[in-house]
């Protein structure tokens, strides 16, 4: 950390803070879960004050374990996994041992100072993360971590800063969501009101098997696929439809004796394609280029007939009120799973040709619209992302707020803790962190 503002002090995390971390009682163990004491995981730690915990612990469990009861003055870090996700207690817990709790030195730190200024490192700590399976940090590397202590009236201008700006972020960022979320709503209702232009009453209803192409048969797709070959066949999964679209990016190919077993399934271009198994009713239509493919068990393919329009087919199956009605007709395996017998006995409302290609055209046309809206908002998000970065960053260092050379510089209240350390037995203290003190910035 370069050029840090009059009266900063770069120590470390270690030297301006106690650390500890938590434990967990022993599993299967009834007598230490269920209790009065409140218990966090990783999962707690969503960034802000922690109100309530997952799970509870009993006083023996706590008795029998290493973790241990901690108060509202501390900062909470994960050291696993999500390395870097913070929490502040709103009262006395424990946590397990995947979580280090820092408490600050008061005549030093403040806990919301140094809780910015985690969340400003997080992603640096998470690069120091090691570990094979799942990456982790140790309190070693916390308590030697880097850190710019500003004087404390300072800090408190600091913090009073960051939480008036993050305020009107999260302001702006929940009408953002609140936006996306309109639009969701409104891609619902332009297709229902699509399907329904022609006039519910007096359009014809079919079956999906009655609009299957002749020669043709309604059917699942390959049960056991097998490994990925990247020499064979194109392989679609519910994963890969879309926005009613086949994504072609990221296949899997499978082996072509095992395709060749699932003749019915052998894609042409043109069908349409349903997810039958755990996401029920994801529909896409099957561009010409992956003719010769195949499909999962997990979707029915409908290949339609001539005087029918895929796409149109499509939206009608992507209505939300059909996907209920297909979710309802499903039964619970393994997972959720619609049978085929089903989807055949389904009937769509089916317009004359013509007007299914209005209904296609118009349905588009929204939501051409409605994706650039969508595109807006999420640039925006991000914007918002990098803004709150950029807040913290100018936060650190000393860009924030103004400094004040009437504040006691925190260097001095470094030398004070240390002389503090040494007093009483004329012995002095190893000190934890050689401060590097800047002058004042001139210019």
């Amino acid at each position: 950390m370069n050029d840090l503002p009059y009266g900063w002090v770069e120590t470390t995390l270690g030297a301006v803070a106690d650390w500890g971390s938590g434990g967990t009682p022993k599993a299967g163990t009834a007598a230490y879960y269920g209790g009065s004491i409140a218990w966090a995981v990783i999962g707690d730690l969503t960034d802000g004050i922690i109100r309530k915990t997952t799970g509870t612990i009993t006083e023996l469990g706590l008795q029998n374990s290493s973790a241990k009861v901690i108060g509202a003055d501390v900062v909470l870090v994960a050291m696993y996994g999500s390395i870097g996700k913070l929490g502040l207690p709103s009262g006395p817990m424990a946590t397990n041992q995947a979580i280090a709790f820092a408490r600050p030195r008061r005549d030093i730190l403040t806990r919301e100072y140094l809780f910015y200024y985690l969340m400003r490192a997080r992603h640096k700590l998470a690069a120091a993360g090691k570990g094979a399976t799942q990456q982790n940090i140790s309190q070693t590397i916390l308590k030697a971590w880097p850190v710019p202590i500003a004087p404390l009236p300072e800090q408190k201008r600091i913090v009073a800063a960051i939480e008036e700006h993050f305020s009107r972020l999260d302001a702006g960022v929940a009408a953002l969501e609140r936006a996306r979320q309109n639009l969701k709503r409104m891609r619902s209702a332009a297709l229902e009101a699509a399907v329904d232009s022609t006039g519910p009453q007096t359009t014809p209803k079919v079956t999906l098997e009655d609009i299957v192409a002749p020669y043709r048969k309604l059917a699942y797709g390959v049960l056991v696929p097998g490994d990925h070959d990247p020499d064979g066949v194109p392989f679609v999964r519910v994963g890969d439809l879309r926005d009613r679209q086949v994504n072609t990016q990221d296949l899997k190919y499978i082996s072509p004796s095992i395709a060749a077993r699932y003749p019915r399934t052998r894609l042409q271009g043109g069908e349409v394609l349903l997810s039958v198994v755990g996401t029920i009713g994801r529909t896409a239509v099957v561009p010409p280029e992956l003719a010769g493919a195949n499909t999962a068990r997990a979707l029915a393919v409908i290949p339609v007939q001539e005087a029918v329009e895929p796409r149109y087919v499509a939206i009608a199956l992507s209505r939300d009120r059909v996907t209920r009605e297909l979710t309802d007709l499903s039964h619970e395996v393994a997972r959720k799973t619609l049978n085929l017998e089903d989807v055949r006995r389904y009937e769509i409302p089916l317009p004359s040709y013509a007007e299914q290609l209005e209904i296609v055209t118009a349905v588009e046309t929204e939501e051409t619209w409605i994706r650039s809206v969508e595109e807006v908002v999420a640039r925006t998000l991000r914007r918002a992302d990098h803004l709150r970065s950029s807040i913290l960053q100018a936060a650190f260092s000393g860009r924030l707020v103004p400094q004040d050379e009437n504040d006691q510089p925190a260097s001095a209240l470094l030398a004070r803790i240390a002389s503090e350390r040494t007093s009483g037995n004329g012995r002095r203290l190893t000190r934890r962190g050689n401060p590097r003190v800047m002058g004042k910035i001139t210019g």
